[in-house]
This record gives C-alpha cells, sequence and structure tokens, in this order.
C-alpha cells in the first residue's frame, strides 16, 4: 500500500485519489463519504470547495496509527445505520462498496 506506483506516488495516494473523484459523484447521503483503511469501520464526510481543502481533510480523517485493513462487516453496518438515520428506500441504498487498494 505504501509502495511507490511512480516516482514520489504511493499506491495509498492513488487509492485516496480515486476515492475522492468517486464519492464526488453520490448522491445524498452518499456524496462525499469515504471509508477510510481502518480496523474500525466508520465513514467520513470529505469537506472543502477545492481539491487542496479536500484532500487536507481526507488526510485528517486518516489515521495511520489506525491499521491498514478493513472491517468490512463494520463497514457494512456503517451504511446500514445511515440507512435506517436517513429512512431510506432499498432503491437508495448503494448497489454496491468500491475498495480501491
Amino acid at each position: 500500500m505504501f509502495d511507490e506506483v511512480s516516482p514520489g506516488i504511493k499506491a495509498i495516494e492513488v487509492s485516496q485519489a480515486l476515492g475522492l473523484l468517486l464519492s464526488q459523484t453520490l448522491a445524498d447521503p452518499w456524496k462525499n463519504i469515504m471509508i477510510p483503511f481502518s480496523r474500525e469501520a466508520k465513514l467520513i464526510e470529505v469537506k472543502g470547495e477545492t481539491l487542496y481543502d479536500r484532500v487536507r481533510s481526507l488526510k485528517q480523517d486518516f489515521s495511520p496509527h489506525e491499521g491498514y485493513d478493513t472491517n468490512f462487516i463494520g463497514v457494512f453496518e456503517e451504511i446500514l445505520a445511515v440507512a435506517q438515520f436517513h429512512e431510506l428506500n432499498q432503491s437508495e441504498l448503494p448497489e454496491m462498496v468500491v475498495v480501491l487498494t
């Protein structure tokens, strides 16, 4: 994950960039929501108007001390909690979860 894929560019940075891009295309309440690599699943909202601000926001919510794996059961529990909170219909739930690694 921390291997360079090109001089000065790490694989995790590519994953984060693609995640930022994809999260912008989603409808509410999923728009700008990402799930970082972490043993404890959590949804984070990427904030900011500029790309610089959005990357900064993501890096603030991404703690390198949390571990670099993903608790998939926890991810789906988080998605279900959001769906229940917003009283979403089946058609408003994500059709897929994209894992970028």
